[in-house]
């Protein structure tokens, strides 16, 4: 058998099959995660909100090139079961973990896939949020208070007590990052005992712009921008500096940043773990 005729067998019996599982299965399709951006695209599936937060399990990973696309058979994304994904650059100033301020909805990267819903444009503003919360692909960090001053609140006024004069105790102020955008904050209460508050991690709408030598985050008290009624939910600001210009190859958050949170003080933090 020469070469050409090997060829023609193989092709045709891979048409054979590819009309077989059509015919088997009339709802079979290709999800396209189409790669919108000038970079690189990594695409990781998970099969439940757990792994995701995990980096566990991945039903499918794969690449998208820059303006390119990644496919995924319907016999791996089975039609209208929950799948979440994680995109992210090589680079992760490019990906879908963000949660927009300027937006009402918060972060969900929950997705179903079926013959008339099988499409996902891959398309992102840069920011460096994902490298100072995540570190890039981790699944959170730990950040402890180096400086800064609390509230003392007294006979209905307030005033504020530098880091210097505050009692061992009370400069104790320590905050975790996860993959959730939670960020949980914990502190040493008056009776000794350690207590934690939960808070809502949000991006900035336009991410950071090109040039830019800093960044923002906002945290809020849930994931609801309003409260019942209409009042902002907003709890503070999370500033941090950048190593370079925005846009700038390599730059990246320095591992320092400040944090301002209402009616409890303002804190420079240092990063201590990567999680």
């Amino acid at each position: 058998m020469n070469l050409r005729s090997a060829l023609l067998i193989v092709c045709g019996a891979a048409a054979i099959l590819s009309s077989c599982d059509k015919a088997t299965n009339p709802d079979a399709f290709n999800y396209t995660f189409q790669n919108n951006t000038d970079k690189q695209i990594h695409v990781d599936v998970y099969g439940s909100m757990d792994d995701y937060m995990n980096n566990a399990n991945p039903v499918t990973r794969g690449v998208a090139s820059a303006n390119g696309s990644f496919v995924v058979r319907s016999s791996t994304l089975h039609t209208d079961v929950p799948y979440y994904v994680d995109w992210y650059s090589d680079d992760y100033t490019y990906t879908n973990w963000v949660s927009r301020e300027d937006l009402y909805t918060a972060f969900n990267p929950r997705f179903t896939a079926s013959v008339q819903t099988n499409l996902m444009k891959l398309e992102s503003e840069t920011d460096y949020a994902r490298l100072l919360c995540l570190d890039g692909n981790h699944t959170g960090t730990t950040w402890l208070a180096t400086d800064g001053f609390t509230y003392l609140y007294s006979n209905g006024g307030s005033d504020s007590v530098l880091w210097n004069n505050l009692p061992q105790n009370d400069k104790f102020f320590q905050m975790v990052f996860r993959k959730d955008f939670s960020m949980t904050y914990s502190y040493i209460a008056p009776d000794g005992q350690h207590a934690d508050v939960t808070l809502i991690v949000r991006t900035d709408g336009a991410g950071t712009p090109a040039g830019s030598t800093t960044g923002h985050l906002s945290l809020y008290y849930n994931s609801s921008k309003y409260s019942e009624s209409g009042q902002l939910n907003k709890a503070g600001d999370i500033y941090y500096t950048l190593s370079a210009p925005s846009g700038t190859q390599g730059a990246v958050p320095t591992t320092n940043m400040l944090v301002t949170i209402k009616d409890v003080g303002s804190f420079t933090m240092s990063r201590q773990t990567i999680n």
